[in-house]
């Protein structure tokens, strides 16, 4: 599923793309965590969230499924932008997580 996802990303489908992406990532691929998250803070294709965005960067930067391929970046583009976040954003985002964790036990 996840190849065809970024298929459309490079097709100029980014927000169908980012959509079905976005599933894959509340189903714990750390490689559609990371694409979202960044995509959250951003906002350019899906709605401005950064709690949100800020959650699966954390998330995906524990990935170790895919070795190299995820969670350094994941771990780097958190230290980006956690200091740019606002306190109550940083609240947030550690409930997303939590809520996360509790429903993928």
């Amino acid at each position: 599923a996840f190849a065809g996802e970024v298929g459309m990303l490079c097709a100029g489908k980014q927000a169908e793309a980012l959509v079905m992406l976005q599933r894959l990532a509340e189903a714990g691929d750390a490689r559609a965590q990371y694409l979202v998250g960044l995509d959250l803070l951003e906002g350019k294709y899906i709605k401005l969230d950064n709690a949100q965005g800020f959650a699966y960067l954390v998330l995906a930067a524990e990935d170790t499924q895919w070795g190299d391929l995820v969670a350094p970046r994941a771990r780097e583009a958190r230290a980006v932008v956690e200091p740019q976040l606002s306190g109550p954003d940083l609240i947030h985002a550690d409930a997303l997580i939590g809520a996360y964790r509790q429903r993928r036990k």
